[in-house]
């Protein structure tokens, strides 16, 4: 270590330093990967953190030259990391497998953000006809909802009945919810009611009435704000 002409003390070492003095402050920054003497890498930000796969998750990081451990992340609730890769400054968890009808966060030093499901949801396929089907013995209620922990079907004799007679629907393997009913429910109305995880980004309502997306028809009183409730008609007419 030597004096300067300025009196400040200049580190000599293998690793290239560029010498900058703002004010009184001095910054020293390397020129050749390494890390700075005295920089504070807790700052380190998560970007994203994706859920791909039901086993794996992807993370970007603002400083993208970095390769942590496995160790140094930690996803609530627990959830084991089996492996760590890294390519083209994408990180990749290899986990346990992910129960989509929980809400997970990962933190990362002093960088926490919740786990968004992205593509882990293509791994889902159906070949059962969705929304309300129905032949002369029974009708069919099915909905899409892989991270939903509870979907009820809740029937209403007219469009202005401000309550109606609630039936609980069964999940498959492929996430979706169906409810056999025998007969028929042409003219009536109908709703879902769903309960998934909870979390301050999450959506999931279980107090709210849902309009079935897979429906041909919605009927709406004409009143600022009345949720929707789908007709269940005969489209053959």
């Amino acid at each position: 270590m030597q004096k300067d002409w300025n009196g400040l003390a200049t580190l000599t070492s293998k690793a290239k330093l560029h010498l900058y003095i703002i004010g009184m402050w001095l910054l020293l920054s390397p020129t050749d990967g390494t890390q700075a003497i005295g920089q504070d890498v807790s700052s380190e930000m998560i970007l994203s953190a994706k859920i791909t796969k039901s086993d794996t998750i992807e993370i970007r990081l603002d400083n993208e030259s970095i390769t942590p451990k496995p160790a140094a992340f930690t996803i609530t609730p627990e959830l084991a990391i089996h492996s760590l890769h890294k390519k083209a400054g994408t990180i990749r968890l290899h986990t346990a497998t992910i129960d989509l009808t929980k809400s997970y966060s990962i933190k990362y030093k002093k960088s926490q953000k919740e786990l968004q499901p992205d593509g882990v949801l293509d791994e889902f396929s159906s070949v059962k006809e969705l929304g309300c089907t129905w032949n002369e013995d029974h009708t069919i209620f099915r909905v899409f909802a892989p991270r939903a922990t509870r979907v009820t079907l809740v029937l209403f004799d007219s469009l202005e009945c401000d309550s109606g007679i609630e039936h609980a629907m069964e999940r498959d393997i492929e996430g979706v919810w169906e409810c056999l009913l025998p007969g028929q429910y042409l003219g009536k109305y109908y709703c879902y009611k769903v309960a998934g995880p909870q979390s301050p980004t999450e959506l999931f309502d279980a107090g709210k009435l849902i309009c079935d997306p897979y429906s041909k028809a919605v009927a709406t009183k004409s009143e600022y704000l009345h949720h929707g409730k789908r007709h269940h008609r005969n489209s053959a007419r």
